[in-house]
């Protein structure tokens, strides 16, 4: 009897802090899972002529920066690629549209925050 009241006790225990542990993982990231994977907006005014039709915005550190680099060049895409860090003309323009980390990618009318793939590839269909 004594036995099956401390089982009960320790499940009870491991039900109540595994369910803490799965609430504060949803309370962090949610934020991240609901936010949209892009904004629209009218960005020509960043665009130095015609011809560009993406910008990224990076750092030389940045993982990131360097899988999108990777992914462009693969694809054999075009891009304008500003160092925030080298370029002060860079880190206005990314302050001024808000930026908060790199990479931050332009496509068209698209803003994209972070490497997000899908969502580049999706911006660059829409773009031809």
């Amino acid at each position: 009897m004594i036995f099956l009241s401390k089982i009960k006790k320790i499940i009870f225990y491991i039900f109540i802090l595994s369910s803490g542990l799965v609430s504060g993982y949803l309370i962090v990231n949610l934020p991240q899972w609901l936010k949209p994977s892009y904004i629209e907006g009218n960005y020509s005014e960043y665009f130095q002529d015609t011809k560009t039709k993406i910008i990224f915005y990076s750092t030389s550190q940045c993982p990131y920066c360097a899988m999108t680099r990777k992914f462009f060049n693969e694809k054999k895409i075009i891009f304008s690629d500003f160092d925030i860090e080298k370029s002060e003309k860079a880190k206005r323009e990314f302050n001024q549209l808000g930026g908060t980390s790199v990479p931050l990618i332009i496509i068209g009318n698209r803003r994209i925050d972070g490497f997000n793939q899908p969502a580049i590839e999706a911006a660059l269909e829409k773009l031809n």
